[in-house]
């Protein structure tokens, strides 16, 4: 999922580079690429959240208001539904396995992603919430614990093992940043 998210970002980096006929060929086929990713079976809630940012994406890169409304009811849901107040997401941290921290740098990376791709087509998922709690709720979460990894309930997690996590999930941070 996440190739196919980067792969719709390129597309839309290069979009006015393409000559019309190679270019509907391409979209004809991201789009059943799309569709396929669709009807493959769900593996978990990670997952779940990187398909509604596909969705999102591959919506807006090939001006499908339905695949774009499919993201963004994902988002919604999300954050109606999944969200703690306290900003984790049971389902990405649940396991116990040593992979909580992980799973929501992951979930939490799709959510903002999702609001900020929306921003560029004048949709604000950013103000987005439900009992008070929005994307910044989640992504307040994880800086937390950026600088307390001890303090993670999920598993136990030593500074130098949370690093590694964040350099490789934590990106999305910079974007929470920009926006706050």
């Amino acid at each position: 999922l996440e190739n196919a998210v980067i792969l719709t970002q390129t597309y839309e980096l290069i979009r006015d580079r393409f000559p019309s006929a190679p270019e509907n060929i391409w979209r004809e086929r991201f789009a059943a690429h799309v569709d396929r990713l669709n009807n493959a079976p769900s593996s978990g809630f990670v997952e779940h959240l990187w398909l509604g940012l596909l969705n999102l994406t591959a919506g807006i890169a090939l001006e499908d208001e339905a695949r774009f409304a499919s993201g963004v009811e994902t988002f919604q849901l999300t954050i109606q539904n999944e969200i703690r107040p306290e900003g984790y997401l049971p389902r990405a941290v649940e396991g116990g396995d040593g992979g909580s921290l992980a799973r929501q740098l992951l979930s939490v990376g799709a959510l903002v992603l999702m609001a900020e791709a929306a921003s560029h087509i004048g949709v604000d998922l950013w103000s987005y919430a439900s009992r008070g709690i929005s994307v910044n709720t989640a992504a307040a979460y994880c800086i937390y614990y950026y600088y307390y990894p001890d303090k993670w309930r999920w598993d136990t997690l030593t500074a130098n093992q949370a690093g590694p996590i964040y350099r490789d999930h934590g990106a999305f941070l910079e974007i929470v940043n920009q926006r706050s």
